[in-house]
């Protein structure tokens, strides 16, 4: 199973292929997790938000269909219901976490070297509008294309790259706010 594609895996899931299903869950397993920490500091809120996705992937697994425009189509879809449920669960909770982890890194035009400048810079992050939030994330973290993130975030390309550039002005301007020093090193 291991040789084969994630829409060669998928067909086989929508034949109820068990083991199709088991590889596609290993290759994404840790991945999703991952990305889902960024969203969630409490481990018990990621686990639920990522088995709820997992659980939305099964029930809507037949609807997917492959795109020839896109390099990892499934991995688009799937990130696409992640992101969903992880935005679901904060508009019903509003919680006042930071949205990223503490081993975050961030690389813009100068990397942010001690441990304060990235405090404050996750802090920065945390007052981007969500939206900016999430396509600087897949952007600069995930290292997603801008194509891929239209999908996820379910706007066009120019949508993605006006909101990117946003993103990093308002960064910039939210880490000079709270203390940090732009361009220090």
């Amino acid at each position: 199973m291991k040789d084969k594609t994630d829409d060669q895996l998928v067909d086989l899931i929508k034949e109820n292929n068990k083991e199709a299903f088991k590889e596609l869950f290993s290759r994404y397993e840790s991945i999703l997790l991952n990305y889902l920490s960024r969203f969630f500091y409490q481990s018990e809120i990621r686990d639920e938000i990522f088995q709820e996705t997992i659980l939305t992937m099964i029930s809507k697994i037949h609807f997917y269909e492959a795109r020839n425009d896109l390099q990892n189509s499934f991995k688009s879809w799937l990130f696409r219901i992640a992101t969903n449920k992880a935005i679901d669960f904060k508009r019903k909770n509003k919680p006042k976490e930071i949205m990223l982890t503490e081993n975050f890194e961030i690389s813009l035009e100068n990397q942010f070297i001690n441990a304060e400048e990235i405090k404050l810079l996750r802090e920065a992050i945390s007052q981007l509008p969500k939206m900016q939030s999430i396509i600087l994330t897949l952007r600069v973290i995930d290292n997603m294309s801008l194509k891929e993130i239209s999908v996820i975030c379910s706007i066009n390309v120019n949508a993605v790259k006006q909101a990117l550039y946003k993103a990093r002005k308002n960064l910039m301007l939210n880490f000079i706010d709270i203390g940090g020093e732009y361009g220090a090193s």
